[in-house]
Order: C-alpha cells, then structure tokens, then sequence
C-alpha cells in the first residue's frame, strides 16, 4: 500500500506529480496535501450529496467546504511544496490550464486578503451602493489595518496568465486606470477603483518579486498597484492611506496575499 509523503513531489491520490496548473498542490485544514484536480472531484462529490465538509483521505480530518461547491480553489496553496517544485526544475502546468507555462508561478487562486509588505496594511474595497459598469469605476480603494469582510478577495483566472480581483463584500473586481502613469513618480499617479464586470482595465498579472509578489496591470504597460499606508497600520472603519498606480515595482508595490476563508 503506498504511503502518503513517500513521493512527496507527486499527488497520493492520483500519483500524477504536482504542477502550478490542474495539478497545484493545496492544503487540506491538516496540511495534508494533494492536487488541486483530486480536491475539486472531492468538493463536487460531496456538494452533489449534500456534505458541507470533506475529509482528508490520510487522517479523515474534516475541512469546510467554501463557495459554490464546484472546485477547490478556496484551498491554501502549498507554497513550500511549489518552492520544492522550483527547486527540481520540474515546473510544467497540465494541458488545458490557462496558466502559461513559463508564468504558471505567477497566478495564486483562492480567497485571500492583500498585504502590503511595505507598511503591513491590507487592501480594502468599499463599493457601497449597487455593482455597475460605468466607465469611470467608481467606489474607494484604500488600506485597513485588519482582515474583515471588505478586506477579502477572490482571485479571478482571466486567461493567458491574468487575473482579476473579486471582492467577496461587493461582487465588484478592482480596476485601475493607468492612462496617466508614464515615468515613475513620487506620490504614483492614475486611478484605482471598482468595476462591476471583468474587462481589460481588471486584468493583473501577479509578477513573483523578492519573495513577494507585484501586481501588473495586463492593460497599461509597466504600471504596477501602489500602496501608501504611512504611519502604523491601523483599524479605522473608513480605512486610511492611498491605493494608487506606479510606473516600475518598488517597495510600495510589493504584496503577500493570506489565505483567508470566507466566513
């Protein structure tokens, strides 16, 4: 019988090897990790009878199942096994996934609230009043100094390598305008705000950086999301700080995004 850990690079499931694709590996609430094509038959196998959990096939510790019940991507990503994944030079995504493959690192899905490694302060979305498709965005976009409900945000696959920013509070993505950002400058410049729908303006592709990750634009070239949350990251029922573009990644434009459940 095979034991779980004994190719640690492969699914115990499946026995296919890990990629950043159909295959990612994430985790079960135990740790216990397996691809994320095996969890998804789990999640719907369970969703058609009924079940609000599913349960690890090592240790039978129960996991709650989040969202539609369709997929698993509200599933933590094993970050340690990808990195393991770097380190053999075996990264290589499934056929059909819209990762490309000399990119597949840079989408994270799931639901995850974005920290902003320079000042510690989380992005926030306030789109209060009904989604809409006006041309100019609308809502605020700044920092809060906690994860709470506006702070959450479900990563979108966009096609070729994009995503986009769904806030889990508003059904609204988040949207920047970078018409204005030509050459890097001190306070950044263009817009971000909310958008209702998912069009070129929502379209990012999350760059790894240092560690980190930055997030580009897919729409205006080299324009990354900036934040500027000085002073010390703080609970404030408005939020606090400017969210806005910059031409070039710098330490502003540097993020982690935590998993975070939906509840």
């Amino acid at each position: 019988m095979a034991t779980y850990g004994a190719e640690p690079l492969s699914c115990f499931l499946c026995h296919n090897r890990f990629d950043l694709g159909a295959r990612e590996p994430r985790a079960l609430n135990c740790m216990h990790t397996f691809c994320l094509s095996c969890l998804d038959q789990m999640v719907r196998n369970a969703s058609r009878t009924g079940q609000t959990s599913i349960f690890c096939p090592v240790d039978q510790a129960s996991t709650t199942i989040q969202g539609a019940g369709c997929c698993a991507n509200f599933l933590y990503k094993n970050h340690s096994m990808c990195s393991l994944l770097a380190q053999s030079g075996g990264i290589t995504c499934s056929p059909g996934s819209d990762v490309p493959t000399k990119s597949c690192d840079s989408p994270v899905r799931g639901i995850v609230a974005i920290r902003n490694v320079q000042f510690g302060s989380y992005i926030r979305m306030d789109a209060k009043g009904p989604a809409r498709g006006a041309d100019c965005g609308y809502g605020i976009i700044n920092c809060q100094g906690y994860i709470g409900p506006w702070e959450k945000f479900e990563i979108v696959p966009a096609g070729n390598g994009t995503v986009g920013f769904r806030s889990m509070q508003w059904n609204s993505y988040i949207r920047m305008d970078g018409n204005s950002v030509k050459t890097p400058t001190g306070p950044g410049c263009g817009v971000v705000n909310c958008q209702g729908s998912l069009g070129p303006w929502e379209k990012f592709v999350i760059v790894p950086t240092s560690g980190h990750y930055a997030i580009r634009s897919a729409e205006f070239e080299n324009c990354y999301l900036r934040v500027d949350g000085q002073g010390p990251a703080r609970s404030e029922g408005s939020g606090y700080g400017i969210v806005n573009c910059q031409f070039g990644s710098g330490p502003w434009e540097l993020f982690d995004f935590v998993p975070v459940s939906n509840s």
